[in-house]
């Protein structure tokens, strides 16, 4: 019979369970078969685990191999992750940073085609300081860096972040999806390039099927100074990030946020889109089918000057319950239609907003609005 791991997480009469199931033969060979070479750190030499871990990194060949952990616990900091890596963890597979780091646990700089799959990340807050002691590094030059199915837990500071901001060096292609992060006290995600003009160090991210609990002080989805930036699909419950929003999009080009479900969290907006001449939103963006509930703060909040040269559409998303408005919007441009919200004093609108078609609850159903602002 195959062994599983439970975590159940009771949240008022909503259990959310987190289900472990070993893969088959067949699903380990599938997972395999880009890469002939297969990486065992238990037969390299090192003091820990760590060490032995690093040596087998160092050890991937030019054409690629797997990584394939054991059910250890990996203590330390400054992991350098090579070009053409699969690290794949089996249950109870851990990266601990260790006491004390001041650099995260993992950097990937200058690297293609890495994954990351069924791994453990304990922060270790109880005995971190350093800002820059967090889980996962991207920097500049990377390209295709998938991190998925794994649990990021216990960390003081971002569980995965980056830092573009190379002109010559682009990252772009970064996947980050079904992971779970809980129980912390810093953003989740926090991805930040920069951009020269029209330009952008930090292109095509996908964030998608994450689930993010207990998140303190920055608990928070997190894009800045990005291209073609896709947030869809997350789920967000009791997350706090006072100062941001739950999901928070900056200085971005062509981001599209959508089906994302935002429960009893405290942000000044569920979702927040900032914009102005110094970080302008260009492009398309497009904000569409989301949920916002409970949220201790606005559903959704549009901060701004005028000027900003991005076309921005809010459509279709359901707010609810929430302590500020609904919906804000303030001196930027933006089309707002089919969305719900609880009252009418919930749309707040500023001149330059086009509104029409949004709906308001009432016990025995809707009301249609058809409201028109310029």
């Amino acid at each position: 019979m195959q062994s599983k791991a439970v975590t159940c997480i009771l949240l008022g009469t909503v259990l959310l369970c987190l289900v472990y199931v070993p893969r088959s033969r067949s699903a380990v060979d599938a997972l395999f078969e880009d890469y002939e070479t297969i990486i065992n750190p238990n037969d390299y030499p090192g003091s820990t685990n760590f060490e032995k871990l690093q040596h087998a990194l160092n050890d991937v060949p030019p054409e690629g191999a797997v990584v394939l952990l054991s059910s250890e616990i990996y203590q330390g900091s400054n992991l350098t992750v090579p070009s053409k890596v699969k690290i794949i963890g089996v249950y109870g597979s851990i990266f601990k940073l260790c006491d004390c780091a001041v650099d995260p646990f993992m950097v990937i700089r200058n690297r293609a085609n890495v994954e990351i799959e069924n791994v453990t990340f304990d922060g270790n807050r109880e005995h971190i300081t350093d800002s820059y002691a967090s889980l996962i590094f991207i920097g500049d030059g990377c390209e295709n860096i998938s991190i998925s199915n794994n649990t990021f837990t216990n960390f003081r500071n971002q569980a995965i972040t980056s830092s573009c901001y190379d002109p010559s060096s682009h990252t772009k292609y970064i996947a980050i999806y079904r992971n779970m992060f809980y129980n912390g006290a810093g953003a989740a995600i926090l991805l930040r390039g920069s951009y020269d003009e029209q330009t952008y160090f930090l292109e095509h991210v996908e964030v998608y099927e994450n689930m993010l609990y207990n998140l303190t002080s920055n608990g928070k989805i997190g894009v800045a100074f990005t291209s073609n930036p896709n947030i869809t699909n997350n789920k967000l419950v009791s997350c706090e990030a006072s100062l941001s929003g739950s999901i928070a999009v900056r200085g971005c080009k062509d981001a599209y946020v959508a089906e994302n479900s935002i429960t009893s969290c405290t942000a000044r907006a569920g979702i927040f889109i900032e914009t102005n001449m110094i970080f302008p939103n260009t492009g398309v963006f497009v904000i569409e089918n989301n949920r916002v509930t409970g949220q201790f703060g606005k559903g959704f909040s549009l901060s701004g000057s005028s000027g900003v040269d991005a076309e921005i559409t809010l459509r279709r998303n359901s707010f609810s319950q929430n302590s500020g408005p609904d919906v804000e919007t303030t001196n930027v441009r933006i089309f707002v239609y089919d969305n719900i919200v609880d009252t009418l004093e919930d749309l707040v609108l500023s001149p330059t907003t086009v509104a029409w078609g949004n709906l308001v609850r009432f016990n025995t159903g809707y009301i249609f609005i058809q409201l028109r602002a310029r």
